[in-house]
């Protein structure tokens, strides 16, 4: 029988790195071929095809590069149909922002696996090499169909919407929040115990990258804001306490923002949870839709990735709205209707 056909997309990350000559540090110097060629009995499992996109840290990175790996794996998938999956090795600083992009990007039921390593290439104890091995098996498995974009690492089978980096060392660093692991690779079979119940396509030539992150501490003020607005920012996601709360005068900010036509998205800075409108304080999430913001359930990083793309086709508040919590229920009818550039309506 003939082996299943993978590609591997090489982007740089721990994974491809080795000691510089007489420093001791590790830089990114493997391309991809090396990391096929490392790994025993890889070539027992697919016949590989390699493009090696970049041989940077994922922390080098730019958008436009981000965007690039997403538009390539979707492409990689309809110009050939015959390949089984896809995998990236990428650098773990990112591999959620980038993981997720893919997500959003590609509409493919064949396994997008992204994997990478927390232990130097050259590392005699490094990680890279077991976790391309469980990568590929993942991404010939027909177990991992639909699934959508995967980050394998350390046995786990994450799904890309959920998981984030919890540990800048730790090998057993990516987790997939409250609901947990799709599933376990083990050394006979891929097993999979749940599946996705949020997918969702949303694939844009005209991505809008100019979209800010803002980190709410107690006790901040506005210049934050006041500085993203007047850099031009088409959309800033603020990562709130809690429900999504802030204080008087940031919440006073992100008001005038909305009113400046910039799409204001607010999500909880807690790893764990949604937002939704509870409070009735001035500074609440419930204020803060009022004023015309919107309410995201991912994380920071996410939500940004989201915005990006959804910018691309459409600024109507309702549909953005639904892309950040999906499969939520509406927000109050206290919220104000707004007109076509997400500022509140007169009245």
């Amino acid at each position: 029988m003939s082996k299943p056909k993978v590609l591997v997309l090489a982007a740089g990350g721990t994974i491809s790195t080795s000691k510089a000559a007489g420093e001791g540090y590790f830089v990114p110097s493997k391309s991809g071929e090396d990391l096929v060629q490392s790994v025993p009995g890889l070539a027992d499992l697919a016949e590989f095809r390699v493009e090696n996109f970049s041989r940077v840290l994922s922390s080098q990175l730019s958008m436009e590069q981000v965007y690039g790996i997403a538009r390539r794996v979707r492409a990689a998938l309809a110009e050939d149909p015959e390949l089984a999956g896809v995998v990236v090795t990428h650098g773990t600083g990112a591999m959620e922002e980038t993981s997720f992009m893919t997500d959003l990007m590609v509409d493919d039921p064949r396994p997008v696996v992204f994997t990478g390593a927390m232990r130097g290439g050259s590392d005699p104890f490094s990680d890279g090499p077991y976790n391309l091995w469980c990568a590929v098996r993942v991404a010939i498995s027909r177990e991992a169909r639909g699934l959508g974009t995967l980050v394998v690492m350390n046995s786990l089978i994450h799904p890309a919407r959920d998981v984030f980096k919890s540990h800048t060392t730790n090998v057993d660093t990516f987790h997939s929040g409250e609901f947990g692991p799709l599933g376990f690779v083990y050394p006979d079979r891929i097993h999979v115990a749940r599946r996705p119940a949020i997918r969702t396509p949303l694939y844009t030539e005209t991505p809008v990258f100019d979209v800010d992150l803002i980190k709410y501490v107690v006790g901040m003020d506005d210049r934050y804001v006041r500085a993203s607005v007047d850099a031009g920012a088409a959309a800033i996601v603020v990562e709130g306490s809690g429900l999504g709360n802030v204080n008087e005068r940031v919440a006073q900010a992100l008001g005038d923002a909305v009113r400046r036509g910039v799409v204001v998205a607010v999500c909880s800075r807690s790893p764990f949870g949604r937002t939704f409108p509870m409070y009735g304080t001035r500074a609440s999430a419930k204020a803060l839709v009022d004023q015309g913001c919107l309410l995201s359930s991912l994380s920071g990083p996410k939500t940004r990735i989201l915005l990006m793309l959804a910018l691309g086709t459409t600024r109507d508040p309702a549909r953005l709205q639904a892309l950040l919590d999906a499969n939520g229920q509406p927000l109050d009818d206290h919220a104000p209707r707004r007109d076509a550039h997400g500022r509140p309506e007169e009245g």
